[in-house]
C-alpha cells in the first residue's frame, strides 16, 4: 500500500497529505481495520457523530486496484449517527480502486462546509465543486449530472434527500447505474451534516504486486475452490442472495411479522424459481474483478408499481419489506428498493422501523392521527412508498418519528414499545432469527457497529439445524472464530459472500503476493481479533458496556410459536459471560482486559 492518507478538511477548503504508520498496515491491514484504528486517532469516541468533529473516510484495502479477485468492494469508517458506535460500512464497486490508483490508502473528510459543495479528486489534485444545484436532487438525477464533469470511469458516492435531512439511516450510494450503497448505520446522514453531496475520484497510477507469479497461483487457488463447489457457482449466478430464502424459512430462521415468528406461510411468492422466471431481467456482477456474478436487474413491467427497476432486490431488502411486513407482492419490493436507493435509504433499518410502527399500530398505540392518516397494517404493500417519501424529506410527524430509527421512536412513543424494536445499540436487525441460533444472538448483541448481520460473520448460515445452535458453551469461541475470518475479508478488502466456499487461505496467499509480505491463516487470525478488539476499545470509550450488549424483550422472554425453534428463547446473560471468556473481556464491563490487548500488540494508550 502507498503509506498514505489525503485530508480534506471541508471548513477550511485545504488538503494535506499524511504519512500512516507501517505499523498499523502490519496490525490492521486495510479497509475496516486500518480504518477503525484512524478513527481511534481522529475522533473523541463521545463525539457528536453529526459535528463537525467527525470524520468521514473512505479506506482502501490491500488488494485495491490489482484485480484481485472478489477484490470489489469499498469501505467508509466513521462514526455513526444511528448507533454512536464506530461504524465500517461497505459497498460494492470501485470506488477504493479509482482511490488506490490516485495513491492513497485513505480519504480522510473533515470539518463541514459552509454551503453545499462536493469534491473531485484526480490523481493529487482536489477541486471543491459547488454544488447548490444539485442539492436536493435524488441519487440518479445527482450522480448524472456530476458524471457529465468528470472522467468516464471515476468513481461516484453521493448523498440523497435522505442524508441532506440527516435521516439517521440514511446511505452512501454509489456506482452509478447499479446504485449500490454503502448501506448500515448513517453515513449519509454524516456527508448530509457536512455539506458534501458527492465524491468523485478517478485515478490513473498503479499499484504494484510485489510477486506477479505468486499473484496468478493465488488467483488459480480461488478458480479452484470455486471449481470443488458447482451447485453454489450456479446457484449465486442463477438467485443471488435470495436463493437462501426458502431454506431460512424452513430453517425457522427467517423473520415474520416484526419478528413474532421465524417462518413465512407465502414463502413462495419469494421462491428463486419464481422470482427468475417473472422478474429478473438480467445478470450482472456488482464490479470489476468478480468471477462469479450474483446481482441481478429486477423490472416490474406492468401494474401500479410498472416501470420501477432495481439492481437486487437482495435477501435483507426482501426480509425488511416482505416477510417482516407480511408482503409478499414482490413488484412492491422492487419499487421499495429503487426508491430506497434514490433517496439514499438504507432500506433494512427502513423497512425494519417501518415494522416497528405498524406493530405499534395494530395494537392501538399509533393511529391514523398519527401516521397522517396511513392505514398501515401488516401486508399494506401501499403504504410503503408513502412512508419512505415522508421519511427522506422528514416531513412533520410520522415521517420526522421513523427517520429516527425505532429504538429512539421507540423512546420517544413508549408504551412498551421498545420490546418489538429490533435493534442493538440503535441498528436494526439483518434477517436471521436468533432464539433458535445463539451464535446469532451473539453477533447481534455484540456487534461493535450495533444489531448488525456482517459483523461477526453470520453464524445463522453455519450453525443453522445442528445441535449446538442452541447450546451456550462454545458459542463464544464459535462466534469469536467467525468474526476473525469476516473481519479479515473486510479489511483486505474482499467480498464476503464466497468466504465459506473458499475460505481464508486464498485472502492470505493473495496478500502474500500482492504486498510481499508473507500472510497464513494464524497471522490473518490474529489481525481479525486485534481488529475486533479495537472497535471495542472505541466503543467502550464511547460510554457502551455490558449493559449495552442488550436484546430487545421479545428474543428474550417470548417463545417462538412455531418451526423447529419453537419455544426457544435467548439466553442472554449466559451468552455474555461466554463470548467475553472466549474474547478475553472484563466479565463485569465488556471492556477488554489488559493482558489481552498486550498479547495483541494494541497500544494502551488507546484502551
Amino acid at each position: 500500500m502507498h503509506g498514505k492518507a489525503l485530508v480534506v478538511d471541508l471548513t477550511t477548503r485545504k488538503t494535506q497529505e499524511q504519512e500512516i504508520p507501517q505499523k498499523y498496515y502490519e496490525h490492521y491491514l486495510g479497509g475496516r481495520g486500518l480504518g477503525g484504528r484512524l478513527l481511534h486517532d481522529l475522533v473523541d469516541p463521545k463525539a457528536d457523530p453529526l459535528g463537525p468533529e467527525n470524520v468521514l473516510m473512505f479506506v482502501a484495502g490491500p488488494l485495491h486496484a490489482t484485480r484481485a479477485f472478489y477484490s470489489s468492494k469499498s469501505v467508509i469508517v466513521t462514526k455513526s449517527p444511528q448507533s454512536g458506535t464506530c461504524l465500517y460500512t461497505i459497498s460494492s464497486g470501485t470506488f477504493c480502486h479509482n482511490l488506490a490508483k490516485c495513491g492513497y490508502d485513505v480519504l480522510i473528510i473533515k470539518g463541514r462546509s459552509e454551503a453545499p459543495v462536493y469534491l473531485v479528486v484526480q490523481d493529487k489534485t482536489v477541486e471543491f465543486k459547488d454544488a447548490s444545484k444539485i442539492w436536493g436532487m435524488n441519487t440518479g438525477d445527482a450522480d448524472y449530472f456530476i458524471a457529465q464533469k468528470v472522467p468516464a470511469h471515476a468513481s461516484i458516492a453521493l448523498i440523497g434527500p435522505a442524508g441532506e435531512n440527516l435521516v439517521k439511516y440514511a446511505c452512501v450510494v454509489t456506482e452509478g447505474r447499479q446504485r449500490n450503497a454503502f448501506g448500515r448505520g448513517g453515513a449519509g446522514a454524516v456527508m448530509g451534516s457536512k455539506n458534501l453531496k458527492a465524491v468523485a475520484v478517478h485515478g490513473t497510477g498503479e499499484v504494484p504486486i510485489a510477486d506477479a507469479g505468486a499473484m496468478r497461483e493465488a488467483q488459480r487457488l480461488v478458480t479452484q475452490r470455486l471449481a470443488a463447489a458447482p451447485d453454489w457457482k450456479v446457484a449465486m449466478r442463477k438467485c443471488g442472495t435470495r436463493g437462501v430464502l426458502p431454506p431460512m424459512n424452513s430453517g425457522g430462521i427467517l423473520p415474520t411479522r416484526q419478528w413474532h415468528t421465524g417462518q413465512y406461510k407465502g414463502i413462495q411468492a419469494f421462491a428463486p424459481e419464481t422470482i427468475r422466471n417473472e422478474w429478473i431481467v438480467d445478470n450482472e456482477s456488482c464490479a470489476d474483478y468478480c468471477p462469479n456474478p450474483c446481482y441481478h436487474w429486477t423490472t416490474v413491467k406492468e401494474g401500479e408499481y410498472a416501470g420501477a427497476t432495481a439492481f437486487g432486490p437482495e435477501y435483507e431488502t426482501i426480509y425488511a419489506f416482505g416477510t417482516n411486513l407480511e408482503n409478499d407482492r414482490f413488484d412492491s419490493i422492487i419499487a421499495v428498493d429503487d426508491y430506497c436507493d434514490l433517496m439514499g435509504l438504507d432500506s433494512m433499518s427502513a423497512g425494519l422501523t417501518i415494522g416497528w410502527a405498524t406493530e405499534c399500530y395494530e395494537r392501538g398505540i399509533l393511529t391514523k392521527n398519527d401516521t397522517d392518516g396511513i392505514d398501515m397494517r401488516y401486508g399494506n404493500h401501499r403504504m410503503l412508498l408513502e412512508l419512505l417519501h415522508k421519511i427522506a424529506y422528514r416531513q412533520a410527524g410520522i415521517g420526522d418519528l421513523l427517520a429516527e430509527g425505532s429504538q429512539r421512536a421507540a423512546a420517544k412513543v413508549g408504551q412498551g414499545s421498545a420490546a418489538w424494536a429490533m435493534t442493538s445499540k440503535g441498528l436494526e436487525f439483518g434477517g436471521y432469527e436468533c432464539r433458535g441460533s445463539w451464535g446469532q444472538a451473539i453477533q447481534f448483541a455484540f456487534s461493535n457497529r450495533g444489531g448488525c448481520h456482517h459483523d461477526l460473520g453470520t453464524p445463522a448460515r453455519l450453525e443453522m439445524g445442528t445441535p449446538e445452535a442452541t447450546k451456550v458453551e462454545g458459542r463464544g469461541a464459535f462466534v469469536k472464530a467467525a468474526a476473525g475470518r469476516r473481519i479479515v475479508f473486510d479489511c483486505s478488502v474482499m467480498c464476503a459472500f464466497p468466504l465459506p466456499i473458499i475460505g481464508v487461505e486464498p485472502s492470505a496467499a493473495l496478500l502474500s503476493a500482492v504486498t510481499g509480505h508473507a500472510f497464513d491463516v494464524a497471522r490473518l487470525d490474529e489481525i481479525g481479533e486485534r481488529v475486533l478488539n479495537i472497535e471495542r476499545l472505541f466503543i467502550s470509550k464511547a460510554g457502551f458496556g455490558r449493559a449495552d450488549d442488550r436484546l430487545p424483550s421479545r428474543l428474550l422472554e417470548e417463545p417462538l410459536p412455531d418451526g423447529p425453534n419453537r419455544g426457544q428463547v435467548v439466553p442472554l446473560e449466559a451468552l455474555k459471560d461466554d463470548f467475553y471468556g472466549a474474547c478475553g473481556w472484563d466479565p463485569e464491563t465488556g471492556v477488554p482486559k489488559s493482558q489481552t490487548l498486550q498479547r495483541l500488540g494494541i497500544d494502551l494508550r488507546y484502551g
